[in-house]
């Protein structure tokens, strides 16, 4: 890492860049002390997230600015990021992308939709997440508003076109409507983007009754039609938020599984426009959230009646970006942090947000680039092509089983599942692992069945080291064994950065155990295959279960017949070792009265 003089620096409000080899920057910060931040980058460095090590590393200068303010630093730092792009900035890269429907300010207005916002003049209706959507919305208002939509080029040949012909334009340049009707049309636009439904429905329906007393029914047919449009669209809008602000935009940082992300949400009229989540692969601080806000409005400068601010991380301090948007536009913009007034909002995005972080980590976990990251941490000179996981699962500390699951290039080949009668022991992990190595090192020697590349074991380093010996005893190389250890209990963590799994990887050969980050794909993707291998002894674990029920310690607990506790093992196979398992998941499920369901657990929690 370069150096630099400490003592060179102010302790003033400014903005720091990071550069590399080649003069590009890769970092711009900002900070009220650039000596207090620009040093914490060069001590105490080993708190720092894997991003900032990475981005230290290439790192080769450091060059600053001061400036007037921590507003100026905040407009410095953002236009900087706009125009440099710097690799390891926390950026909303497709902020400036959202589309909008967009009302032209010209003698005869002109509905489009853009991605560019920096018109002044011009009226805009958005942002929408869902480009499809947005042109749906936009084929509506044509039918309910027919202005224009060509452009002025096209408009300046004064030439009637189809759209006239299926009454989606009214033909200004032709002289089909007046400046005044027009006009009409414009204003009632206007009223739908601002959410005044209701006036746009009652000049409708006056319309319409006019048409019929005149005996126009076709003409009357049609502003019928353009009401139930209008119900029909924001009927299928979700109602979020039944306050006065005709426009909210919400910003809610959240942090679910260890994974830092930004739900944005969009409601206009109190309806749901848009709604979209990203992550971010770094720590987030107070100073960077309010960046990636204040980042989203420098580019798109459409501002809404109010910004809602939600972090379930830390609290946020937002006058000076409420400082920094005000310079950007004339009228005052509302910044509120999350209160009671605004918890359905803060609440719809919040579980929105927790299903999307199952669904990013689902999609790390199959990174086509997942097998190379793990032979990277293996130390493997090419991915495996080969993996297998081993699980132990017994009933009570009987009827041990084994299986092991095989993962290949293209996923799972369940033609390749194996599973295992224990023989030698009851309740012995370690012994009951050694076993079913053997018996698949066997296998192997006399070419029944071919060896992994990897072999990851359900357990901690004695599991691992029993594999190990399995094979070691029947003189098997080449091959790779890790084990990953199930969480361990709050009293024996160690962890201190929460954003770390609690789990350990133990790698046969390594001295330290590898502690990573919960949304690392490596992680992930040894967990799915150790819950498909966990899952896969339990089924057979049931099957065992269930042709051997008389056998079950249960049944001797008063209340509990076969029948009760066939119910009991179908639907909680693993109830001998699961903890989590509890009365009332009994009650609910297996609809166990609450004596018995009691005594069940009591039974389970208290025996040897």
């Amino acid at each position: 890492m370069f150096k630099i003089d400490l003592k060179d620096i102010p302790s003033k409000p400014g903005v720091y860049t990071f550069i590399d080899e080649k003069g590009k920057i890769i970092y711009v910060g900002k900070a009220k002390s650039l000596k207090k931040r620009i040093q914490s980058y060069f001590i105490n460095n080993n708190d720092h997230d894997q991003k900032k090590i990475s981005m230290l590393k290439v790192a080769s200068d450091l060059k600053f600015i001061v400036t007037k303010n921590e507003v100026e630093a905040f407009l410095l730092e953002a236009n900087l990021i706009k125009n440099e792009k710097p690799k390891y900035n926390v950026m909303l890269k497709d902020a400036k992308g959202y589309p909008y429907i967009k009302l032209t300010d010209e003698a005869f207005p002109k509905l489009e939709y853009t991605r560019n916002t920096l018109d002044n003049k011009a009226i805009y209706f958005g942002p929408f997440i869902d480009i499809h959507g947005l042109k749906e919305l936009l084929a509506y208002l044509q039918k309910m508003f027919p202005i224009r939509t060509c452009s002025n080029s096209v408009f300046r040949q004064k030439k009637l076109c189809l759209k006239y012909q299926i009454k989606k334009c009214s033909g200004p340049c032709e002289g089909k409507i007046s400046k005044e009707e027009h006009d009409k049309l414009v204003y009632q636009i206007r009223e739908f983007f601002k959410g005044n439904i209701k006036s746009v429905k009652n000049e409708f329906s006056h319309k319409m009754k006019m048409y019929v007393a005149d005996l126009q029914f076709e003409k009357a047919a049609e502003l019928r039609d353009k009401i139930n449009t209008l119900d029909r669209l924001f009927t299928e809008q979700a109602v979020i938020y039944k306050g006065r602000e005709c426009s909210i935009d919400g910003f809610v940082f959240h942090n679910f599984k260890g994974v830092m992300g930004l739900t944005q949400l969009f409601i206009r009229a109190g309806r749901l426009i848009g709604i979209k989540t990203v992550f971010f692969d770094s720590l987030i601080d107070n100073d960077l959230m309010l960046s990636t806000m204040f980042q989203f409005y420098n580019n798109t400068r459409q501002f809404p009646d109010k910004i809602i601010c939600y972090s379930s991380e830390c609290e946020l301090d937002t006058s000076i970006l409420s400082k920094s948007l005000n310079t950007l536009v004339k009228e005052k913009i509302s910044i509120e942090i999350s209160n009671n007034k605004y918890k359905s909002i803060i609440d719809f995005a919040l579980n929105n947000a927790e299903e999307q972080t199952d669904l990013y980590l689902n999609k790390l976990s199959r990174d086509k680039n997942v097998l190379a990251q793990l032979a990277q941490c293996l130390k493997m000179q090419s991915p495996p092509v080969i993996i297998e996981c081993i699980d132990i699962s017994h009933m009570s500390g009987s009827h041990t089983v084994g299986v092991s699951i095989v993962y290949e290039k293209n996923g799972y080949n369940k033609s390749l599942y194996r599973k295992y009668k224990i023989k030698s022991v009851t309740n012995d992990d370690f012994k009951a692992v050694y076993e079913v190595m053997y018996r698949k090192g066997q296998r192997i020697i006399k070419n029944i069945e071919k060896p992994a590349d990897i072999y990851i074991i359900d357990g901690g380093l004695g599991q691992l080291n029993a594999a190990v010996k399995a094979f070691n005893d029947l003189n098997i190389k080449n091959t790779g064994f890790i084990s990953i250890a199930k969480g361990r209990s709050k009293h024996n963590r160690e962890i201190v950065n929460e954003h770390y799994s609690v789990e350990d990887i133990f790698i046969y050969g390594r001295k330290n155990k590898l502690n990573l980050r919960k949304n690392d794909p490596v992680l992930l993707f040894i967990q799915r295959l150790r819950d498909e291998a966990h899952m896969s002894a339990i089924r057979y674990n049931r099957q065992l279960l269930l042709k051997h029920i008389d056998d079950s310690p249960l049944k001797n607990i008063k209340g509990v017949g076969p029948k009760r506790l066939k119910m009991i093992l179908e639907k909680f196979s693993d109830i001998y070792n699961n903890e989590n398992i509890n009365e009332h998941d009994l009650i609910k499920h297996c609809h166990v009265p609450a004596v018995v369901a009691k005594n069940i657990i009591s039974y389970l929690r208290t025996r040897d």
